[in-house]
């Protein structure tokens, strides 16, 4: 059944079916309560009324200081209807490299005199190494 502050509405209800979108909420959650210090839906009491305002209810909003990227993607991920999430994992995780400005990282690999000067290239391979990888010392 699962943990009533991480659970999709599908699942609180009993009605609709997992699928992959399940998933996406119960991570939205758990990102909800690492930035905020709480789930989603924190009800003191029984897990009954939490359950309640997971399905009839807003989450509560996120603290000022997170930046709107990462308020925007916990957002998508904790919406009721599941066609309005993201559609699985692999969206959710372009999503945060994207806010986390780590799409760039995955440019083509370099190549010429330049990458090879810099230490970048490997002629083995003929890869590139990633820009943070040290210079490999070659023998002459």
């Amino acid at each position: 059944m699962g943990t009533p502050s991480y659970m999709a509405p599908m699942l609180a209800t009993g009605e609709g079916k997992e699928d992959e979108r399940t998933d996406v909420w119960a991570l939205g959650a758990v990102l909800h309560h690492l930035l905020a210090g709480h789930p989603p839906f924190h009800t003191p009491g029984p897990a009954l009324a939490e359950l309640v305002r997971i399905d009839t209810e807003s989450p509560d909003p996120l603290p000022r200081h997170v930046p709107e990227a990462c308020a925007a993607i916990v957002a998508r991920a904790l919406r009721k209807d599941p066609a309005e999430r993201f559609s699985g994992m692999a969206e959710l995780d372009g999503a945060i490299e994207e806010a986390l400005g780590l799409r760039a990282a995955a440019a083509a690999p370099e190549s010429g005199p330049d990458a090879l000067a810099a230490g970048r290239l490997d002629i083995g391979s003929g890869e590139a190494a990633a820009a943070t990888d040290p210079p490999v010392a070659r023998r002459a």
